[in-house]
């Protein structure tokens, strides 16, 4: 990323500079975190075996302009945060 934040998404660059005082994980803490992610998904899925699918809304705000920052973008979305961070998408 050094040198090329101008290429990434805002929000990506705005999130980033909340880490800056941390050291980066170790490959150990991100094999750990999949980990756990895995099994919170395998989890997820047994639970939903009689569930043939899920009709919800993508965001809990209507359209807004790019970049409006009237609003947190982490709350707007929050209806589908649990799936994004699971991996679950179609």
């Amino acid at each position: 990323m050094e040198g090329r934040e101008a290429e990434a998404h805002w929000t990506y660059t705005e999130n980033l500079g909340k880490l800056a005082d941390r050291p980066p994980a170790s490959g150990w803490q991100v094999m750990e975190s999949i980990a756990t992610r895995d099994a919170m998904r395998r989890s997820l899925v047994e639970q939903m075996r009689d569930v043939p699918f899920l009709l919800m809304p993508v965001c809990s705000v209507v359209a807004f302009p790019h970049r409006d920052r009237t609003f947190s973008l982490f709350k707007a979305m929050m209806p589908v945060t649990i799936f994004n961070l699971l991996g679950l998408r179609r």
